[in-house]
């Protein structure tokens, strides 16, 4: 079976996959085969990869009090030059064509959470507008702005109950195409993402080229409306991945392998 035959099996497989509305500690077969493969292999080495015991939220909160704010550009160019500017990569900065944005080490962050204290059980409008703070929990607007016609990778970090840290990296480029995009509003802020590496399960493959749904906004092909009970995601007929549902302790993230997150950050960058 060559690649491009075994990754659309894979995909095909996961997608069919449907979990139960409301959480639970019991996944699936093809889940639990998923996990026991990525468990045989060593994560990739990556600079970027933090310490497994390491929690998220002391970096993020560090970074903002060094923050340089970068001049406004007059066109798009890599994430790393958006980040350039600031200090070691960290930090707040501006882009002409889409505002502030936040980085860390490099990477364009567009949705972080780790106590609590933004919603994220919000409708359409307040995704499409972007929310939160740079200095704690936010999710950006402009990520379909910033990974099209580009080379872009995406990186899920997540820190489970026991201070476990995993990370899934989508960045390994499939004939030619970005591994990670988001579409515009008019096609439902599509997904796009391939390309998995990492310590965590590739649950994001259950939920490729699917649209975005919020509780207002129900566009999954699931009879009811995933983002009423787990919250505002990408969405098909199951799920593996739930990221921003209503916050409640040991139970608010959702990513299969790992189970339960209390931290969790989605970030890209483009070259």
């Amino acid at each position: 079976m060559n690649s491009t035959t075994a990754l659309t099996s894979a995909a095909s497989n996961l997608a069919s996959v449907t979990v139960s509305p409301s959480f639970s500690t019991t996944t699936s077969s093809s889940t639990d085969n998923l996990n026991a493969s990525i468990a045989t292999s060593s994560p990739e080495p990556s600079v970027t990869d933090e310490p497994k015991t390491s929690a998220l939220t002391s970096k993020f909160l560090s970074t903002t009090s060094s923050t340089t704010i970068k001049e406004p550009s007059t066109s798009a160019t890599p994430s790393i030059d958006w980040c350039v500017n600031t200090t070691t990569g960290n930090g707040v900065t501006n882009v002409a064509f889409v505002g502030e944005i936040f980085c860390d080490n490099g990477w364009v962050v567009f949705q972080r959470r780790f106590d609590g204290s933004v919603d994220f059980q919000l409708n359409w409008n307040n995704y499409s507008n972007g929310f939160g703070d740079f200095s704690g929990e936010l999710w950006l607007d402009k990520v379909n702005q910033l990974t099209q016609s580009k080379e872009c990778r995406l990186r899920v970090d997540l820190v489970d109950l026991n201070d476990n840290f995993y990370f899934a990296d989508y960045k390994i480029y499939f004939l030619l195409h970005s591994t990670f995009s988001v579409d515009d509003e008019t096609n439902l802020f599509r997904l796009h993402v391939t390309g998995y590496s990492g310590n965590a399960s590739d649950a994001l493959v259950a939920h490729d080229n699917k649209a975005f749904s919020t509780a207002d906004r129900d566009n999954d092909p699931h009879p009811g409306n995933y983002a009423t009970a787990q919250g505002p995601f990408w969405f098909g007929s199951g799920y593996l991945a739930a990221l921003n549902g209503e916050w409640v302790p040991d139970r608010a993230m959702y990513w299969a392998g790992v189970e339960f997150a209390k931290e969790a950050t989605m970030k890209f960058r483009c070259d």
